[in-house]
């Protein structure tokens, strides 16, 4: 089945079709698509929680990875998974480095390695969760970081390779006290109009 199609009509119009199921705007895309979505991903054995969400665009390096061995990868409730993030269950390095085993022992070589996200996590787009990772509850992972170890719960990471920032409790005052700034107050009154209707969706 095709990933990703659009057609352009005569009109101007597009049609867009993900995964076979035809879309005639990106606005459709956002409201009606992202439940099929997650039933998607959960056909290729990914657990995933109540109310978690996925960030995709109509474009196709926009979903999610979840590479060869989905049924690996669970994660938890009210998540958050921004868009083009790739989760990697194994390491490709086994194929080179079977040429160095004996051939008696090659079919017992594993590099599989489960990946488990907690509750109340967000990842931003085009972050890589590396093979055996843990990641807590209430974690926030910046955009295009590397997440080679475990997290811990409430905490900030960010980088590549991800490192510890601050706890997410500190990034929730910094964006309270953000919110009430002259430079936050200018955004509000400029662009009124177009703030309303991300806060509708």
């Amino acid at each position: 089945m095709i990933f990703f199609k659009r057609e352009k009509l005569p009109n101007g119009k597009r049609k867009i079709y993900l995964f076979g199921k035809k879309i005639f705007s990106y606005k459709s895309v956002n409201k009606h698509y992202a439940v099929d979505n997650i039933k998607y991903y959960q056909s290729l054995g990914v657990k995933i929680g109540k109310g978690t969400t996925f960030i995709v665009h109509p474009k196709k390096d926009d979903h999610p990875d979840f590479g060869s061995e989905p049924f690996l990868i669970e994660i938890g409730n009210d998540c958050l998974i921004s868009f083009g993030v790739t989760f990697l269950t194994h390491d490709g390095s086994r194929q080179i480095c079977l040429n160095y085993i004996d051939k008696a022992k090659r079919n017992s070589i594993i590099t599989w390695k489960k990946i488990k996200i907690g509750n109340n996590v967000f990842i931003g787009c085009h972050s890589i969760i590396m093979p055996g990772v843990s990641i807590g509850n209430n974690v926030v992972i910046g955009a295009g970081s590397v997440v080679t170890k475990d997290i811990p719960d409430g905490e900030v990471w960010a980088g590549n390779p991800a490192r510890f920032i601050q706890s997410t409790k500190e990034l929730a005052k910094k964006h309270e006290n953000f919110s009430k700034s002259d430079y936050t107050q200018n955004i509000r009154n400029e662009f009124a109009d177009k703030l309303k209707l991300i806060n509708k969706n």
